[in-house]
């Protein structure tokens, strides 16, 4: 293991914007992540997680600490369905090699980009399925503690909407996870995530830099006098606006939609005109562009719909 100095963050996210990370290192075991925990403690240096980058954001002017990038890629299949996966392990990779040893479940996780430690710190989903409902235990080094390696069942793990209890402890670094899938057939399930990512391929900017959807699709209250006043604003018809809103969330990307966004352009980042919840860095684009567009996304979508959006993307060391 190397730890490196002044090395330029762009280069390991996927919107390829952010500045210089005081100190950097890529860890594969815990050897490894106790050495460089002992690193930081010593220089006294905040710590910042790194998996595949797809759903962060770092600032221009770099990070004043160690960034650690996890590549645990640990992957063990034990009896039954249950897998044993390190955090480094690419999200499609699961997807891809449970689907080969005939088990289902994780089909849907083909087409989220990303590590399985960004997916269990984000709760990611798509086409219905999430990490809350493969995942049964976490393992987890705990930095308080001495990097003591705890384990956590899933259903203590406050999964929610793009939501964890890792969210809420810096501390704690995602180091594995069991995985739980049940036995399936494999040409389905080979078939389902090629259904999967061709859907994606059509209705998602994967062609251009971006860190996947800027904003979570927000909650809508029940309240019917909400409901009418947003089903005006975007002048649509009851049967339509029900079935868009059955889920009790509204997509992000419709709202931004309709406000005629898309190909709207800040400095370097411009809103994809396929997909309007996704940020484009154009070849030149800046955390600040970013910042801002994301502001003023915020602030039309609230002053036309009188809904507040909520990022998505991990604002990181800002």
């Amino acid at each position: 293991m190397e730890i490196l100095e002044n090395i330029p963050l762009a280069q390991y996210t996927s919107i390829r914007i952010g500045g210089p990370a005081r100190f950097f290192c890529v860890i594969k075991n815990k050897q490894e992540l106790g050495e460089v925990l002992e690193f930081a403690r010593e220089k006294n240096l905040q710590i910042f997680m790194l998996g595949g980058g797809c759903n962060s954001l770092f600032p221009d002017k770099g990070i004043d600490g160690l960034v650690i990038k996890m590549q645990n890629t640990e992957f063990k299949k034990e009896d039954g369905g249950k897998f044993i996966v390190g955090a480094g392990i690419g999200l499609g990779f699961l997807a891809q090699e449970s689907a080969k040893l005939g088990f289902a479940g994780a089909e849907w996780c083909a087409a989220v980009p990303g590590t399985v430690g960004g997916g269990i710190y984000g709760n990611a989903g798509a086409f219905g399925g999430e990490v809350k409902d493969i995942v049964v235990e976490i393992e987890y080094i705990n930095i308080e503690r001495k990097a003591k390696s705890e384990e956590r069942k899933a259903k203590d793990c406050e999964f929610g909407y793009r939501e964890s209890i890792f969210k809420k402890h810096p501390d704690w670094i995602i180091w594995r996870a069991a995985i739980q899938l049940r036995k399936g057939d494999i040409n389905e399930s080979q078939n389902k995530i090629q259904e999967y990512l061709a859907k994606k391929r059509f209705g998602q900017d994967l062609e251009n830099k971006s860190a996947g959807c800027t904003f979570k699709n927000p909650k809508l209250p029940d309240n019917k006098k909400f409901m009418e006043y947003l089903r005006k604003s975007l002048e649509m018809e009851e049967a339509d606006f029900k079935e868009l809103t059955k889920s009790g969330q509204i997509s992000a990307g419709f709202l931004i939609d309709r406000l005629d966004l898309k190909g709207k352009k800040i400095g370097g980042i411009h809103i994809s005109p396929k997909h309007a919840n996704f940020l484009i860095n154009t070849g030149n684009a800046t955390a600040e562009d970013a910042i801002i567009m994301i502001s003023f996304i915020k602030e039309k979508v609230r002053n036309h719909f009188d809904v507040q959006l909520q990022e998505e993307i991990q604002m990181i060391g800002f």
